[in-house]
């Protein structure tokens, strides 16, 4: 029991350490209990970083529902009044809650990290496939596996997976809608 209360007490003083936080008022729509939902957010973090509340590359963003850190990852636009930010959370149905952003931090590391957040993510760095994340016929995730079979190499330029003949899979487009670049024109389902 001492051993809870402990881990319990190290939680809120993490949450504390930083000096600002602003609530976020989420509202369920749906009917469902979400879960692992991918919430999209838009901050303006350009205030925040020029009032000097925050560190001007977002690293010491953070979202907590309740003492429970949330995983997050900035897409784009830090400094920018249009910073977009993914947020993993659970919400039921037509559950109205409140998730909290924190910041100004200053000894704060960056967390922000898209693999924590999306079932899948690769954002196709470099000019060869991450054979960690792609093998022949599975597209290997934490959480689940979605099946793939190439008919021919695939390589990335840019940023892009481009696919040099078709690829072909018995899930379906929406099970690969985490995959921030794909190049779909040869893609066959």
């Amino acid at each position: 029991m001492m051993k809870e209360i402990l881990v319990f007490m190290l939680l809120i003083t993490a949450a504390f350490s930083f000096e600002y936080y602003k609530p976020v008022m989420i509202k369920e729509t749906s009917g469902q209990y979400l879960q692992d939902y991918q919430l999209m957010l838009s901050i303006d973090t350009a205030s925040l970083i020029k009032e000097g509340k925050m560190k001007a590359d977002c690293s010491d963003l953070r979202f907590y529902d309740k003492e429970k850190e949330l995983p997050y990852w900035i897409e784009k636009g830090c400094n920018t009044t249009n910073t977009t930010a993914w947020v993993k959370i659970n919400i039921s149905a037509e559950q109205e809650k409140e998730i909290r952003m924190l910041y100004a931090d200053n000894n704060s590391e960056n967390k922000s990290n898209a693999s924590e957040v999306f079932y899948f993510f690769d954002d196709f760095t470099g000019e060869k496939i991450d054979n960690n994340k792609w093998s022949n016929g599975v597209i290997r995730h934490d959480t689940r596996d979605l099946d793939y079979s190439f008919d021919s190499d695939a390589y990335t330029e840019e940023g892009i997976l481009k696919l040099r003949k078709t690829i072909s899979s018995t899930n379906s487009l929406a099970d690969f809608k985490s995959l921030k670049s794909i190049d779909l024109e040869n893609f066959i389902l």
